[in-house]
């Protein structure tokens, strides 16, 4: 994989995944820069974070899957070609996952070619994109065929259809992820992931209570039943969340952003795995 105009020059790819929702944009596009490694090493990648949505959690994240970031500052109409010259200009390819809005400022970057990841439609949300995925090289659709492909209409020519970017080669069995881990072989374990939504923190703290009643209930039943909640960055943001105690108990375990074969370890060792985003759900 190299650039047409000098073939012994290295492809430098960068990765634009958006960075207003959760971390399942980092870790996809960590597994495709991955496997565009493994295709041609000499392929360089780079990941570059748009600080306009950016929520901090995600410059970890990058740099767990690791990668080491540069920051997309914001832009005014006088300084964004500027910026983005500067910022994607070394660029031969271009593939950002839910980034879209940045791709009309491709006229300053002749010669690049830009690929956009797409993501599950949500009611019209393919038809509003329309006049931004027209403008792209190619759009891939990173799902299983059981999912099916929605009629894309107009950009049905440039989609390409990868299924999920998944990593889960060399995945202990459950008995020797829990050991790992530090979990009695027998007990009923939970792993959930909680998501800031961008429906609103209300919404995730609501969705964070219902799980974290659902478990406690369980544990009336089988109370050898722990919950572990993942890529909680610091634990005192759980507090005064109503129907969560400031205090959690000690059947809750709280981890912080994790790299990519430690959330696998966790999503092997559970026996109920609440999967919101993409990525998990896939590799569950």
């Amino acid at each position: 994989m190299t650039p047409a105009d000098d073939p012994d020059k290295p492809t430098k790819v960068i990765m634009l995944p958006s960075v207003r929702g959760g971390i399942g944009h980092i870790s996809r596009t960590a597994a495709l820069a991955r496997a565009l490694r493994r295709l041609d090493p000499r392929v360089e990648v780079e990941f570059v974070l748009d600080t306009e949505w950016l929520r901090p959690f995600n410059i970890d994240a990058t740099l767990k899957m690791g990668f080491r970031p540069r920051l997309l500052p914001l832009r005014t109409q006088e300084n964004r070609d500027a910026i983005i010259r500067a910022c994607l200009g070394d660029a031969d390819i271009i593939v950002d996952d839910v980034v879209r809005y940045l791709v009309p400022f491709r006229h300053a970057l002749p010669g690049t070619a830009w690929v956009s990841i797409l993501m599950h439609p949500v009611h019209d949300e393919l038809f509003m994109d329309w006049p931004y995925m027209a403008q792209m090289d190619a759009l891939i659709w990173p799902y299983a065929p059981l999912v099916g492909l929605p009629d894309l209409g107009p950009v049905a020519d440039k989609v390409v259809q990868t299924g999920p970017f998944l990593e889960t080669d060399g995945v202990p069995d459950k008995a020797a992820a829990r050991a790992k881990l530090g979990f009695d072989a027998g007990g009923p374990l939970i792993v959930y992931t909680p998501r800031g939504f961008p429906f609103g923190q209300e919404f995730g703290h609501r969705m964070l209570a219902s799980r974290f009643g659902a478990a406690a209930a369980l544990r009336e039943a089988w109370p050898g039943l722990k919950l572990v909640l993942l890529a909680v960055s610091d634990p005192a943001a759980l507090r005064g969340i109503p129907g969560v105690p400031d205090e959690l108990p000690s059947w809750v375990r709280v981890e912080g952003v994790i790299t990519p074969p430690e959330a696998l370890l966790f999503e092997r060792a559970a026996d109920i795995l609440i999967g919101e985003g993409t990525s998990t759900m896939h590799e569950g």
